[in-house]
C-alpha cells in the first residue's frame, strides 16, 4: 500500500474496479468521490444515499468525521482496525489506510481505502483465544472441544464433552485409543499429525457409541500450538438420518416409478396384442361361420384358446408380480405334496405340450412333501414347465426331477430345447434387467415377468436359484424349498443367486 498512487484530479482516474473501498473527502464532511467497491461493503445503493445517512446517523458520521481521518494520516500504524456498521445494521471490522490530498486552489481533501476483514478478524481472534486458552469465541460453539497433543493425549476439553462421552470423569491424560475404538483413533492420530505438518485443518466422519445407539459424529482439526491440536466433535446423526430417508425416499420413488413404466407397458402391449389377436378371430368367426368348414372353425377355436391360456398366464403373473411390487404379498408356508402341484400344472399346461407334442416327464417321488408357499410353488413350476415347453421344439421333451439335499430339496426343470446364450442368462438372472424375454420356437411372445416371479418367489424361501444351459441342446433351472418348517423361522431375503 506505500506504492498507491494516489489521484491528482477528482474523478479523473479512479479505481472504480479496486478490490478495496474508496472515498474523498473534504473538511466538512461532504463526500467528493465513492467507489462501487465501497457503496458495496457498507451496502448503499447511491453516494447521495450514504451521504445523507452520514449527516442524519451520528455513528456513521463519526466514522467519516475529517479530523479522526486526519489523525489516523498522522498516526504512526497506518493499519488501523475500526469496527463499522453496514446499512443493515450489521458491523464490519475494516482496515483503514488514510492519506491527504491537497487539490486545486490548495484545497485539502481526504482519501481513504478502506480492506474487508471481518472474515480473517474473527479467525484471528479466534486463533488468538485458542493460542490464549481464553476460548472466548469457541464457547459460544455447542459441540465438545478437546485439546490434543501429537501423540493423542487429551491435554483439555472444553464445552459440553458429556454429550458424546456420558461416564468420563476424568479427562486429561487420557488417550484417544481409551476413547475410541482403533480405526477410528488411528485417523484421527494421522489427522493430528497431518495438520501439525502442514497447517492445514482436516476432518473426517464416523460412527461413535453402543451398537444400540450409534451416533455419527463429524471431527475438525486445528493447530493450537506446534505440538496441540484442537479437535472440535460434531453429532451430525439427525443430519445423516434426514439423508438416509431422503435417500430412502427417493430409491422408493424410482422403484415406484419403474414399476409403473413396467405395468404401462404390459398394459399397453403384451396385453393389448392377444386382445387384438381375439378380436380378429372372433370377427371372422362371426362373418364367416356359414362358409367355414368344421375344421378351419375347430383351428380359430384353438387359436382362441391358447390366446385365453396365455392371456389369463399373463393377468396371473402381473397381478402377483404387482402384490410383490406392492409390498403386500404374504409368505405361507405348509406342507405342500409336491406330485399334486405338478399334476395341477399338467393339466394346465395339456394344450400346450399337444400342440407342440412336448412329452412331459415327472421324476418325482409322488409322496414327497417339502415346506412351502403353495400358490408360489405353483407359480413357480408354472412359469418354468410352461418356459421350457415354449422353448422346446415339437417331438422335444421336459423333465421334471426332484432330488434330496440335506434339508433342502432340489428341484429341476429341464429340456432339449434351443438354449439360452451366456449373455441372456445374465440378463434373466441380473435384478437390473426387468422383463428380459425373447420369442419362443412357435413365435410364442412373453414379457419376462415369469422369470422375474420365479426369482422374487424363491428368494422368499431362502432358496437358490439356477440355470444351466448350451446353445442348441437345451436348458436347466433349477432351485430349492426346504424339508424343513424350521428353516423359516426367520425369512431373510436374500440374494443367492448364480448360473453355470
Amino acid at each position: 500500500m506505500n506504492n498507491i498512487a494516489y489521484i491528482n484530479e477528482v474523478n479523473k482516474s479512479l479505481p472504480e474496479y479496486f478490490s478495496f473501498g474508496f472515498f474523498r473527502i473534504d473538511n466538512e464532511s461532504k463526500l467528493i468521490y465513492v467507489n462501487d467497491m465501497l457503496l458495496s461493503i457498507f451496502d448503499y445503493d447511491s453516494i447521495e444515499e450514504l451521504q445523507t445517512k452520514i449527516y442524519d446517523d451520528p455513528n456513521l458520521n463519526r466514522l467519516f468525521n475529517p479530523k479522526r481521518l486526519s489523525q489516523l494520516q498522522d498516526s504512526t500504524n497506518q493499519k488501523n482496525k475500526t469496527c463499522w456498521i453496514k446499512n443493515s445494521g450489521e458491523l464490519l471490522f475494516l482496515r483503514e489506510h488514510v492519506k491527504k490530498y491537497i487539490g486545486n486552489n490548495e484545497k485539502v481533501f481526504i482519501d481513504c481505502f478502506v480492506e474487508d476483514i471481518t472474515e480473517n478478524y474473527l479467525l484471528e481472534k479466534m486463533f488468538c483465544d485458542i493460542h490464549s486458552s481464553d476460548y472466548s469465541v469457541l464457547k459460544a460453539i455447542p459441540d465438545p472441544i478437546l485439546v490434543l497433543s501429537a501423540d493423542g493425549i487429551i491435554t483439555d476439553i472444553k464445552n459440553n464433552y458429556r454429550k458424546l462421552f456420558p461416564d468420563l470423569v476424568h479427562t486429561r491424560g487420557i488417550s484417544i485409543f481409551d476413547l475410541f475404538e482403533k480405526e477410528i483413533a488411528e485417523n484421527i492420530l494421522k489427522l493430528i499429525n497431518d495438520t501439525l505438518q502442514n497447517g492445514e485443518s482436516g476432518s473426517f466422519e464416523f460412527e461413535f457409541g453402543n451398537p444400540e445407539e450409534k451416533q455419527h459424529v463429524e471431527t475438525r482439526f486445528a493447530i493450537r500450538s506446534k505440538a496441540e491440536v484442537i479437535m472440535i466433535l460434531r453429532d451430525i446423526t439427525l443430519q445423516k438420518t434426514a439423508e438416509k430417508k431422503i435417500i430412502k425416499i427417493s430409491d422408493e420413488l424410482r422403484e415406484s416409478n419403474a414399476t409403473k413404466d413396467k405395468f404401462l407397458s404390459i398394459i399397453g402391449h403384451d396385453l393389448k396384442s392377444p386382445l387384438n389377436g381375439l378380436l380378429g378371430y372372433a370377427e371372422i368367426l362371426s362373418k364367416e361361420y356359414d362358409n367355414l368348414e368344421k375344421t378351419e372353425i375347430k383351428e380359430f377355436a384353438d387359436y382362441i384358446l391358447e390366446i385365453v391360456r396365455n392371456t389369463q398366464n399373463l393377468l396371473s403373473n402381473l397381478l402377483e408380480w404387482s402384490k410383490i411390487q406392492s409390498r403386500k404379498l404374504t409368505f405361507n408356508p405348509e406342507q405342500v405334496i409336491i406330485s399334486k402341484v405338478i399334476q395341477k400344472i399338467k393339466n394346465l399346461l395339456g394344450a400346450a405340450t399337444d400342440n407342440k407334442n412336448v412329452n412331459l416327464i415327472i421324476d418325482v417321488d409322488p409322496n414327497l412333501i417339502v415346506y412351502a408357499d403353495e400358490n408360489m410353488l405353483h407359480s413357480i413350476f408354472l412359469n418354468l414347465i410352461g418356459n421350457a415347453i415354449k422353448f422346446t421344439h415339437k417331438g422335444g421333451f421336459v423333465k421334471i426331477k426332484a432330488d434330496e439335499q440335506n434339508d433342502h430339496i432340489k428341484f429341476s426343470v429341464m429340456d432339449n430345447g434351443v438354449g439360452i446364450s451366456e449373455d441372456n442368462i445374465y440378463k434373466l438372472m441380473d435384478t437390473n434387467y426387468s422383463g428380459f424375454t425373447t420369442l419362443g420356437t412357435a413365435k410364442e411372445k412373453g414379457t419376462g415377468l415369469g422369470i422375474m416371479l420365479c426369482r422374487e418367489f424363491i428368494k422368499l424361501h431362502n432358496g437358490y436359484f439356477k440355470v444351466d444351459s448350451e446353445i442348441g441342446s437345451g436348458t436347466t433351472f433349477s432351485f430349492s424349498v426346504s424339508k424343513n418348517l424350521l428353516n423359516y423361522s426367520y425369512n431373510e431375503m436374500n440374494k443367492n443367486f448364480s448360473y453355470q
